[in-house]
């Protein structure tokens, strides 16, 4: 109402029961050509005033890209029509008081940066950017143009300049009240190394998330900490939280559980004669159960299934080529193998009749999984996975581009072989080789919601075909492409159908019709999975057409930046791999086209990231444990540990834990390497004004920029809440320990009275670099009874309670055992029978 009434008529509506209508408004018949601004369009209609509708237009020539961090800000204008950038252009970062924080001009480029903007947007709110050019003005509303990143990869924990991190770990991850529960905190800094000795926190946050208990640590010369916790008899079930502060600031957490539970007894193996097989072949599956302590489970229930799933055919003396066809589509399938009994000795035999013929991109694998149920009615299960060969040979390909990239009319090595099913070599097989080029149709459809969409669809058209021969050695096969663009070239068996595919790109600057499912998406692919620095990144350009491309290499800061005009739709780019990318950045890249060239609801802007990471193997060390496999209870357990990467001492914690309750929550080998180098999250927003104009391509919607490609939260176990404190958990621990000066030591544990099996698990650091192992000991009395009882008894109930007997002496014994009415019951056993004693 504060503006200016530039216009006001009446206009007929054409009517269209149940179809939409559109009416074009033509802006340039009520303002002249200088005219720019906001203005604000508004309809109703004539005999129902309040049924109305308006839309704010911004007329501009000025074109915004703004990238924004912590401390940084950085500005990009270009025109709308030429895309040529717009010097001069006076700046403002304006607050959501209507304070102006930050301003200046761009330079010749278009460009200006402000550092340290920390300081001056201190206590305000930035809630857009403005651009003025002579009479032209535009704007970005921050919170409105924030360029979603929810579907790229770009989640983890923010990079660190400043503070700290922390590994926090268990020895076991589950605990009973009245337990004591052992939890370590490794602090590192920004480059992985341990700070000096520092004060900090342990808080444990209950179930409720309300504080259990805080405790003080000073760090020691590793930057780590130990808490020994106590849990109270009368302590809340539930997951408990443990983080770690310092300077009230946390910087590390881990979740761990109180419940009341019984370990597992049961251990299963799944196993077969061989490791591969043919497509028609019978296939014997083993099963064998067996208790942790040793004996095994007899009688016991179990199922059987396969699963048959594409895998990749590797050839040990090919490592290099591929042995796969991308294009063949291959569908998971599951064969149901039934149910047996497990005899005497805990073994089941299953028939698995794999079918004559299926057609596979490559070699198969077949899932396996085998479940045992104990007479409690608990479940545990086993998986084993085997090859199975849908092709008698295999053809392997590999590209000799060096980097997956063809150049225009030169040629293009292939090199090809034909291998049996054990990877050697097989000569004189009849080979035909087709070489297709990829187009992409795309067709723009209106979906149930009135919106428009692109429709990809890819096609392959042969444009050649050759008859070729394997040989004793590797061979070569020669392309020349004439035309930019994305090929596929097969190499097929003729006889077996076996059939192998490489695709490549003649690339360079060009134009190819990529697919526009998703038009506001650039898509960016890398060489390689991870660099060393000192090597360079190709990274591919993908787009949905041709402009100007806004390139940057990010962290929670922008490391370079560049500008290209890309005449066609593809491009290849080198990036120079520094140490300043660990342990990764981020490539981001926006592409934005002219405005006079737009289609009717095509977008104006092309967005996409991809995180390049940096190898880190190096800094992982070597544990090696060595361990008796058997021994008896109630004695002493020594574990020798030689830990080698690191010249001196190196600190570790080793555990040792009935593997009963690690299966519980699988819980798994704690690895602080895979923790303090996982990928860091992109730490910078993006906006840009490209994505109002003509906005009918629907945008995915995300209130963050920096998340998206989160993993579903671990596979959680039913476990019980009513006290089980008959059976003690067996769970023995070193605490912080160190090696000598060679790396090498000893530790000893005293083991209780337990039949069952002990993982043994050694983590250790050492400055930037880390390591874990484990082992497994059987530890086990001559002579195990297992009672099973009921979990529920009402007052005047009377049960049964198997109890299981196992003879491990390796002889003929007697034993007299008192039943519950004191008489006394003679049992005569040999080491081959496992009875059954019923207690009534």
């Amino acid at each position: 109402n504060l503006g200016e009434k530039i216009h006001n008529e009446e206009i007929n509506v054409q009517k269209i029961r149940n179809d939409e209508v559109i009416t074009p408004i033509l802006l340039k018949d009520y303002l002249d050509s200088n005219r720019t601004g906001i203005f604000k369009i508004i309809s109703r209609e004539v005999d129902r005033g309040w049924r109305r509708a308006h839309q704010w237009i911004l007329i501009t020539d000025l074109g915004i890209i703004a990238k924004r961090a912590n401390k940084e800000l950085l500005i990009w204008v270009s025109s709308l029509a030429s895309l040529e950038p717009i010097p001069n252009t006076k700046i403002r970062l304006i607050s959501s008081n209507n304070q102006t924080l930050l301003s200046g001009k761009t330079n010749a480029n278009g460009f200006i940066k402000f550092e340290a903007i920390e300081k001056p947007t201190e206590g305000f709110q930035p809630f857009m950017i403005s651009a003025e050019k002579g009479e032209d003005f535009s704007f970005l509303q921050l919170n409105k143009t924030l360029i979603s990143t929810t579907d790229f990869k770009v989640k983890g924990p923010s990079y660190l300049h400043q503070g700290y991190d922390a590994f926090i770990y268990s020895d076991r991850g589950i605990y009973r009240p009245g337990e004591r529960a052992n939890l370590i905190a490794v602090v590192r800094d920004g480059k992985n190394m341990p700070p000096p000795s520092i004060p900090v926190v342990m808080q444990v946050l209950n179930p409720k998330q309300q504080i259990f208990g805080e405790f003080r640590f000073q760090t020691n010369a590793q930057g780590a900490v130990e808490l020994n916790l106590d849990l109270p008899y009368y302590v809340e079930t539930g997951g408990y939280t443990s983080k770690l502060l310092i300077a009230d600031q946390e910087v590390g957490r881990l979740v761990f559980r109180v419940e009341e539970f019984m370990p597992d007894r049961v251990k299963v193996k799944i196993d077969t004669s061989e490791k591969a097989y043919q497509l028609g072949n019978e296939v014997r599956v083993n099963v064998e159960g067996s208790n942790l302590f040793g004996p095994p489970a007899a009688g016991m229930k179990t199922t059987a299934t396969c699963d048959l799933e594409t895998d990749v055919f590797v050839a040990e003396k090919f490592k290099s080529f591929v042995f796969t066809n991308s294009s063949i589509e291959f569908k998971k399938q599951r064969l149901d193998l039934g149910e047996l009994k497990l005899d005497k000795n805990g073994r089941a035999s299953f028939l698995l009749n794999l079918p004559p013929q299926m057609k596979s991109p490559s070699i198969l694998k077949g899932i396996l999984s085998a479940t045992v149920s104990e007479p409690g009615g608990r479940a545990i299960s086993a998986y084993k996975r085997i090859a199975i060969h849908p092709y008698l040979h295999y053809i392997g390909v590999r590209g000799m581009t060096g980097k997956g990239y063809a150049k225009i009319n030169e040629e293009t090595p292939f090199e090809f072989v034909s291998v049996d099913q054990s990877g050697e070599v097989v000569p004189n097989r009849d080979l035909d080789v087709i070489v297709y080029q990829l187009y992409w149709n795309s067709i723009l459809r209106r979906d149930n919601q009135g919106r428009y969409r692109y429709i990809s669809e890819k096609q392959e058209i042969e444009i050649s075909s050759h008859r070729m021969k394997s040989g004793v050695e590797i061979r070569t096969f020669t392309f020349i492409p004439k035309e930019w663009g994305e090929y596929r070239i097969e190499f097929r068996d003729s006889e077996s159908g076996a059939s192998s595919s490489i695709g490549f790109y003649a690339s360079g600057w060009g134009y190819v019709p990529w697919a526009m499912d998703n038009p506001s998406r650039l898509d960016i692919d890398l060489d390689r999975p991870s660099y060393l620095p000192g090597d360079v990144a190709k990274v591919q350009i993908k787009a949905p057409f041709s402009g100007k491309l806004f390139l940057t290499i990010e962290r929670d800061r922008v490391l370079s930046h560049r500008t290209v005009m890309m005449k066609e739709n593809t491009g290849v780019i080198d990036i120079p791999i520094t140490t300043d990318f660990r342990p990764n950045v981020y490539v981001s890249a926006s592409l934005v086209r002219s405005a006079q060239s737009l289609e009717r609801h095509a977008p104006a802007r092309a967005f996409g990231i991809v995180p390049i990471k940096i190898d880190a193997h190096k800094n992982r060390l070597q544990v090696e444990l060595k361990t008796p496999k058997l021994i008896r209870p109630n004695t002493e357990l020594e574990i020798d540990y030689y830990v080698t990467g690191e010249s001196g001492k190196s600190h570790l914690t080793v555990a040792a834990v009935d593997e009963g309750i690690l299966q519980l929550t699988d819980f798994k080998t704690p690895d602080a390497h895979q923790h303090f180098f996982r990928q860091r999250g992109l730490g910078i927003q993006s906006h840009d004004s490209y994505s109002a104009i003509l906005p009918e391509i629907k945008i995915t919607k995300g209130k963050s920029s920096t998340g998206g490609d989160g993993v579903d939260a671990g596979r959680k176990r039913r476990l019980s809440t009513v006290s089980v404190s008959r059976v003690k958990p067996v769970a023995m621990w070193s605490g912080i320990i160190e090696t000598d000066q060679f790396g090498k030591g000893s530790v000893k544990f005293s083991v209780p009275q337990f039949n069952g099996s002990l993982r043994i698990m050694a983590v250790t650091f050492s400055n930037d670099r880390f390591g874990f192992d484990s082992e497994m000991v059987t530890v086990r009395d001559p002579i195990v009874l297992t009672p099973t009882f009921p979990r529920f008894v009402a007052a005047g109930d009377w049960f049964r309670i198997p109890v299981r007997v196992f003879n491990g002496t390796g002889q003929v014994v007697q034993h007299f055992k008192p039943s519950p009415w004191k008489r006394i019951r003679k049992i005569r056993f040999s080491s081959k029978q496992e009875p059954i004693m019923p207690l009534v």
